[in-house]
């Protein structure tokens, strides 16, 4: 009994070390002036490889930002994509340098352009679940930010050209 008592206490101060580094961080970037809206997740069929997450992000900072990177417990990789036009063909590419957000504007990821990209999907993403992204920042390091699942197509996706990224 000792042991299970001296388990969950252990697991109980763990727990709460970790609350309290995610809510570190997330102050260090709600300081830096940097505020998260309107974010979901694509619902997925059944054993969809991908899936998109959309966003916006603010910076009321004095100082521009780079979203560098995102991470989610679902799928194996994630990235962060942009899709452009060129010669009538739509392309999508990944955004290896991350996304400037200039002091006192916003960024949109939303469909049909930047946008986050969750491949190798480790589970359904089913309409009205919720899941933390883990977006990484220059400035703030990374904050989890929690998305509800919603459902609809995926513009300018095909499920299976993510495959092999």
């Amino acid at each position: 009994m000792k042991n299970i008592l001296a388990s969950f206490l252990l697991a109980s101060v763990a727990m709460a070390a970790i609350f309290y580094q995610s809510s570190a961080l997330a102050s260090a970037c709600h300081h830096a002036g940097i505020g998260i809206s309107d974010g979901y997740l694509k619902a997925t069929p059944p054993r969809a490889p991908v899936s998109a997450g959309y966003l916006t992000i603010q910076n009321a900072g004095s100082d521009d930002i780079y979203l560098t990177g995102a991470h989610a417990a679902f799928s194996e990789t994630s990235a962060i994509h942009d899709i452009k036009m060129s010669n009538g063909v739509m392309i999508m590419t990944e955004v290896e340098d991350g996304i400037i957000v200039s002091a006192g504007k916003k960024v949109s990821l939303a469909p049909g352009g930047m946008h986050l990209m969750f491949m190798g999907l480790t589970q359904q993403l089913k309409t009205g679940d919720e899941h933390i992204i883990t977006l990484t920042f220059d400035k703030c390091g990374d904050w989890d930010v929690s998305l509800p699942v919603r459902n609809g197509t995926m513009s300018g996706h095909n499920q299976n050209s993510h495959k092999h990224h």
